[in-house]
C-alpha cells in the first residue's frame, strides 16, 4: 500500500518523494512542512487526485475505500496557492456560481462514477441541492467574516478589490460548498501579512469545526500558527520523511533521537527558539548523513509505528450513518513508496 511518483521522461526520472506516511482524522489539521523543492505540493497533488504526470503507485483511502484519482477529486476540494479569481465578479457572484455548477453526484467506491445514481429514500432535485449549498454559502460568509465585502469585486493588479486574505477566504468558502470530506490547501498563508494570515487561520477553524479534515502545505509558519496544527509531516530536501505524527510530540521525539544518535544536542530545540524555525533548520541545514539517519530511524521508532498503526486503522474505518469518516493515503513519493493517511467526514 504505497503511493509513489516518478518525475521525468524516457526512464530514469527524479525521485521527488520517498517513504512518506501520515494520518489525519476528521476535524483535524495536518500540516506538511519542508524546504522548497522537497515535494510538498506533489504530495498534496497525489492525495487530492490531481497528479497527472510522472509515475504514481500505491493507494489512497477515503472512509476506508480505495479511491482512484477521479473519485478523490469528487470527494475533496483543493484551494490552490495562486487561485485565479475573476477580477470583475463580486465575492457573492463567485460563490453563487460555484454553488450552482459544482457536481451534485458523489463518487462510487473504487473511483468510478455510477452511470445512474442509486435512488435515495428521499430523492432531492438539483434545485434543492443548490439551495442547500446557498444556505451553506450564507453561513460561511458570516462565519468567515466576509459579510462586509461580499458585494466587492475581486480586483486584480490593475483594479482595487478584495485584500489577499479576503480572496483566500472566498476561495476556501467556495471549496466547502460541495461538503468535501477533505479540504486541501497549498500555502494558504503565502504572501499574506500577519493580520490576513490570522484571518485565514480563523477560516480554517470554521472548516475544522464543521468536521472536515484539513491538509495543507506550509513552508515556515509563525510559532502561533504552528501551535494550531494537530498533526505534522516534516520532509527533508530530498523528499524523505523526517517526522509524521502529532505536532505536540515532535520536539520530544527529536530530543530523544538526538540522544539515541549521539548528535550532541543538534536535534534539541533551544529554550525560547521558534519550533517551526528549528524544524526547518533540521530539514535544511543538517548534513546528508544526519538527514539519512533521521529518515532511517523514523519508521522504526515508537511514534513511527504508531503513525502506521493509525493509518491502517483509518483504512478499515467506516463512518457511522450521517457521521464523518477518515481519508487515508498510504505513502506518497515522487518516485518512491510509503504511506500517508487522512481521515474525513
Amino acid at each position: 500500500s504505497e503511493v509513489a511518483c516518478r518525475a521525468g521522461l524516457c526512464g530514469g526520472g527524479r525521485v521527488i518523494l520517498r517513504g512518506v506516511s501520515g494520518v489525519c482524522r476528521a476535524g483535524e489539521r495536518l500540516a506538511v512542512m519542508g524546504p522548497s523543492g522537497c515535494g510538498k505540493t506533489t504530495l498534496l497533488d497525489i492525495l487530492s487526485g490531481r497528479k497527472n504526470t510522472g509515475t504514481v503507485s500505491g493507494e489512497v483511502r477515503i472512509d476506508g475505500d480505495v479511491l482512484r484519482a477521479r473519485a478523490r477529486r469528487q470527494r475533496t476540494s483543493m484551494v490552490f496557492q495562486d487561485d485565479v479569481l475573476p477580477a470583475t465578479s463580486t465575492a457573492a457572484e463567485f460563490l453563487e456560481f460555484h454553488a450552482a455548477l459544482r457536481p451534485t453526484h458523489a463518487a462510487a467506491p473504487g473511483g468510478s462514477l455510477p452511470p445512474q445514481p442509486q435512488p435515495q429514500p428521499h430523492p432531492q432535485t438539483r434545485a434543492a441541492i443548490v439551495e442547500q449549498r446557498r444556505a451553506r454559502m450564507r453561513r460561511y460568509i458570516a462565519q468567515m467574516g466576509l459579510s462586509k465585502c461580499i458585494n466587492t469585486t475581486m480586483g486584480d493588479e490593475l483594479t482595487r478589490g478584495l485584500s489577499g486574505g479576503e480572496k483566500k477566504r472566498v476561495a476556501i468558502a467556495s471549496g466547502l460548498l460541495s461538503s468535501p470530506s477533505v479540504l486541501f490547501l497549498d500555502e494558504p498563508t503565502s504572501g499574506l501579512d500577519s493580520s490576513s494570515a490570522q484571518s485565514v487561520v480563523a477560516a480554517l477553524d470554521v472548516v475544522v469545526d464543521d468536521g472536515c479534515a484539513v491538509v495543507f502545505v506550509i513552508h515556515q509558519p509563525p510559532a502561533q500558527l504552528f501551535e494550531t496544527f494537530d498533526r505534522l509531516i516534516l520532509l527533508s530536501s530530498n523528499g524523505r520523511t523526517l517526522y509524521s505524527g502529532a505536532r505536540r510530540d515532535v520536539l520530544r521525539y527529536f530530543a530523544e533521537l538526538d540522544a539515541q544518535l549521539s548528535l550532541g544536542g543538534a536535534l534539541v530545540c533551544p529554550r525560547g527558539a521558534s519550533p517551526p524555525e528549528f524544524l526547518m533548520d533540521i530539514a535544511v541545514l543538517s548534513s546528508t548523513e544526519t538527514v539519512d539517519s533521521i529518515a532511517r530511524e523514523w519508521p522504526l521508532s515508537a511514534l513511527g509505528r504508531e503513525t502506521q498503526r493509525l493509518a491502517y486503522e483509518a483504512a478499515l474505518a467506516r463512518p457511522e450513518s450521517g457521521g464523518r469518516a477518515a481519508v487515508q493515503a498510504v505513502q506518497s513519493s515522487a518516485v518512491a513508496p510509503q504511506a500517508a493517511s487522512v481521515p474525513t467526514r
